[in-house]
């Protein structure tokens, strides 16, 4: 009798450690697991704010390079109005020229009046070109993430 008394308290001693023991386990499980999930919420909240820092930084730079296009394009224009007048003032200097008397002289006036005005046509579609290439390379810089 004290055997079978012995063997039910040492069951019921060790059912009871074992359920501790399962139960103290589960808790240190869950414990972990709240702080991985909450290292993982972290970590995502900080490349949320990464990503919002890459975006405003990319539109940012957006914004500066629509703004150089305009000033860009105020400057074509400008360079457009000046070839205008520099072909008035050419056309009028062939007029002048056609009336002198030496054809030399006429054949002179008009190929060099042709020649600039070629060379100004280029010249505005050369600085057009720098002027969009700077526009880019500064935008990429500037999106560029630090």
């Amino acid at each position: 009798m004290n055997l079978l008394l012995i063997l039910i308290v040492s069951a019921a001693l060790f059912g009871s450690g074992t359920w501790t023991g399962m139960t103290l386990h589960k808790g240190i499980v869950a414990r972990e697991e709240a702080a991985r999930v909450q290292l993982e919420k972290s970590y995502e909240a900080e490349n949320r704010r990464l990503e919002r820092t890459k975006l405003e930084t990319v539109i940012r730079a957006t914004d500066k390079a629509r703004a150089r296009e305009a000033v860009a394009k105020a400057d074509a224009d400008g360079a457009r109005s000046e070839l205008d007048r520099l072909r008035s003032d050419s056309l009028d200097f062939r007029v002048r020229a056609s009336t002198a008397d030496i054809d030399a002289c006429r054949k002179q006036v008009d190929t060099a009046s042709k020649l600039f005005d070629q060379c100004a046509e280029r010249y505005q579609r050369v600085a057009e070109a720098a002027d969009a290439h700077a526009s880019d390379t500064l935008t990429l810089q500037q999106a560029w993430p630090k």
